[in-house]
């Protein structure tokens, strides 16, 4: 009965949090800096980048594990219509299909 407990409350005071550290544009690459701010390993299988107007610009599909507390630098290469100043809507899926939205300015 013990053990069952243990594994009934596990999952107690665990939560899931990912946040965009910053957005750059370095010639025609932007740069995405994302942080695990929760308590919990996260698997991000992929990311969108969309303009306001809810125009796709591009994707990235993969696999990424953060532990929590560590950041991660992915690079999208060749993406030419969006300068620094723009704003951008970034929408990040987890590996079980939780999603997270953000809109960010450029730098």
């Amino acid at each position: 009965m013990y053990s069952g407990a243990l594994q009934l409350f596990s999952g107690w005071g665990t939560y899931r949090n990912v946040i965009i550290r910053g957005a750059y544009k370095i010639g025609d690459n932007l740069t995405l800096v994302l942080s695990n701010t929760g308590s919990s390993l996260l698997e991000i299988k992929g990311i969108d980048i969309y303009k306001p107007s809810a125009s796709l610009i591009d994707s990235w599909e993969g696999l990424i594990k953060l532990q929590p507390g560590e950041s991660y630098k992915i690079n999208i290469e060749n993406i030419k219509n969006v300068n620094p100043g723009d704003d951008v809507e970034i929408v990040i899926t987890l590996s079980d299909e939780t999603v997270f939205k953000y809109r960010v300015t450029v730098q």
